[in-house]
């Protein structure tokens, strides 16, 4: 199972996509904390997370960084 364990997190890649964008736009509202700590409480090795992190950091990011 575990070789396998991360190709069980496709069926919920729908609704990850689906609440993407309202973490963005909740994660703007702490644009002025300096820590932004996101905690991936779900299953197969963070596959869905990702994305969201990069983009996360990506906005986070000093300009011109």
């Amino acid at each position: 199972m575990a070789d396998d364990y991360a190709r069980y997190a496709l069926s919920q890649r729908a609704a990850f996509e689906a609440t993407h964008p309202a973490a963005l736009d909740t994660a703007r509202l702490f644009a002025d904390e300096p820590v932004l700590r996101v905690a991936d409480l779900g299953a197969a090795d963070g596959v869905n997370s990702h994305g969201l992190i990069r983009d996360l950091a990506e906005a986070r990011a000093p300009a011109g960084r």
